[in-house]
């Protein structure tokens, strides 16, 4: 596919059309949104162009060109491979996938409806077969999503790691002031009890002011 030149927006949209039509004349079409835009992506890093859930059995099509000529894979993974993919596991990529391409476009069919999928434009070492990172990729992108259902949480997803960092964090300075105030209510702070000492009239010793004996001497004072 590296040799595809860049399909438009429309077409994309007539790719998806077709195939959901099924060569059936007469079928009645409707509106396909479709997603376009740019990005830049560095070596060893990817981006999610696109997380949607398919709503019925239309395919999602899709086109893309690199602008310096670099190649890229853009792939297509469910939650389970999207995961895997994150954690620098090998993935199985579906159908349709471009691996080592500098442009593209193609289908796919046969997505689960319900099921949650990501597109991503990948510019690591990962999936095995795929390009190997020669630099920053710069690619424009149109995505014909038929009727599935965009899911728009790409930014949140990085928020939860830093909420979670910022609750603990809070709760590691509550704990710290709570056992540094029972540590100081130990010590003899106001409202705790302290020890009165006085000395022995025989022998000098320390002892306790309600004591009666002396611990050194044994005497009475």
């Amino acid at each position: 596919m590296s040799g595809w030149s860049k399909v438009p927006g429309a077409l994309v949209a007539l790719l998806v059309l077709a195939s959901a039509a099924g060569g059936a004349e007469g079928a009645m079409v409707s509106f396909v949104p479709t997603l376009e835009g740019e990005t830049t992506v560095a070596a060893g890093q990817f981006s999610v162009l696109a997380h949607f859930s398919p709503l019925d059995g239309t395919p999602v099509a899709y086109s893309f060109e690199e602008k310096g000529g670099r190649e890229a894979d853009l792939i297509l993974l469910d939650v389970n491979d999207y995961h895997a993919y994150r954690a620098g596991g090998n993935v199985s990529c579906i159908p349709g996938s471009a691996l080592n391409a500098t442009s593209g476009a193609d289908v796919f069919m046969d997505l689960a409806i319900g099921q949650e999928y990501y597109l991503v434009l990948d510019n690591t070492l990962l999936p095995f077969g795929g390009a190997t990172p020669d630099g920053q990729v710069t690619v424009s992108y149109s995505i014909g999503l038929g009727s599935a259902e965009l899911i728009e949480d790409q930014g949140f997803e990085w928020a939860l790691p830093l909420m979670a960092a910022g609750f603990l964090g809070l709760a590691a300075v509550v704990l710290y002031f709570m056992l540094r105030q029972r540590k100081g209510k130990g010590l003899g702070e106001p409202g705790s009890a302290s020890l009165e000492m006085r000395n022995c009239p025989h022998c000098g010793a320390a002892m306790a002011m309600f004591d009666h004996d002396c611990p050194r001497c044994g005497k009475r004072s």
